[in-house]
């Protein structure tokens, strides 16, 4: 038998057989391996296997540029010849459509772990790898009505090992494909940040959180310390509770009487927070940029 086991076992005879100059499997014969005869059958056996082996790792490979091809036309706008490609993968371009995008170590490993998952499962669909990304391409409708986006991610991520994934919306048909592989770049990159596997779906890639998630992180951090840095120090020195109060007055759209009334203290205690807060920060809070910048920078001091 063929197998890609290495190690010599006691009662068989083991040979390796390479493809391309790589290890790609072993022959192994239940016979002592210092039997002449059992050898001199696996060296005739060895070139005919290794070309089958050969044969169907070009195969595989060729049917692996033809699945990335599909992915690269979709983000290159070549959105007629992909819809014409589609069909092989079992895919309509005609209806609705799902991009998932996974970030991934061992990327061979991957890869391989994506289309297994892919022939396992009841999901139609094609798998690229791009960088250190697995996209795929879904039937956004299975056997048993609408694909749940979610509950399919985790199960991709659980089986190829992801370190995020991120979720495109269900797009209605091959031209809106596009849109929806990039959405679900982004929230991967998001995810990315978010670490542990997390799984983030596009719904939070038009709000703020993208917006930190996409930046580098000293300058998140040099943005942070310039404006948060002052109130914490006032705070950590007179056991005040400026950022507090900060957060709960933008929180509240700069109402007040209702952030006084949240934090059970008088609209002239919170004045003279807030004014206290200005003189620290050198930022107007009547300024709509400046509570923009504010907010953000308490936004980025608690990401994950």
């Amino acid at each position: 038998m063929a197998t890609a086991g290495r190690e010599p076992v006691d009662g068989w005879s083991v040979q390796g057989i390479d493809a391309g100059g790589v290890r790609v499997a072993s022959i192994a014969v239940a016979a002592p391996a210092d039997d002449l005869e059992t050898r001199s059958r696996i060296d005739a056996a060895r070139p005919v296997v290794g070309l089958i082996l050969a044969g169907a790792r070009a195969v595989r490979e060729s049917e692996r540029r033809l699945a990335g091809e599909v992915v690269s036309l979709v983000l290159g706008r070549q959105i007629e010849v992909a819809a014409t490609r589609m069909p092989y993968y079992g895919l309509d371009p005609a209806r609705p459509l799902l991009s998932l995008v996974c970030a991934v170590g061992e990327r061979e490993h991957a890869l391989e772990s994506a289309e297994r998952w892919l022939a396992e499962s009841t999901i139609k669909g094609v798998v690229a790898l791009r960088g250190d990304e697995l996209m795929l391409v879904l039937s956004g409708a299975g056997p048993d009505g609408p694909l749940e986006v979610v509950p399919t991610a985790k199960s991709l991520a659980a089986a190829v090992g992801a370190t995020a994934v991120g979720t495109g919306s269900v797009a209605d048909d091959v031209s809106g494909l596009r849109r929806s592989l990039v959405q679900a770049r982004h929230a991967c990159e998001l995810a990315r940040r978010r670490g542990d596997g997390a799984v983030v779906s596009h719904d939070l890639t038009g709000s703020h959180s993208l917006l930190l998630a996409l930046q580098d992180q000293d300058v998140l951090d040099a943005f942070c310390e310039s404006l948060l840095t002052p109130i914490e120090d006032h705070d950590a020195l007179h056991g005040g509770d400026l950022a507090a109060t900060l957060r709960t007055f933008l929180e509240t759209g700069g109402k007040w009487n209702q952030t006084a009334a949240l934090l059970h203290v008088h609209v002239n205690t919170l004045r003279n927070r807030l004014e206290r807060i200005e003189a620290l920060t050198g930022r107007k809070l009547d300024s709509t940029p400046d509570r923009v910048d504010l907010w953000l920078a308490l936004q980025a001091g608690n990401a994950p």
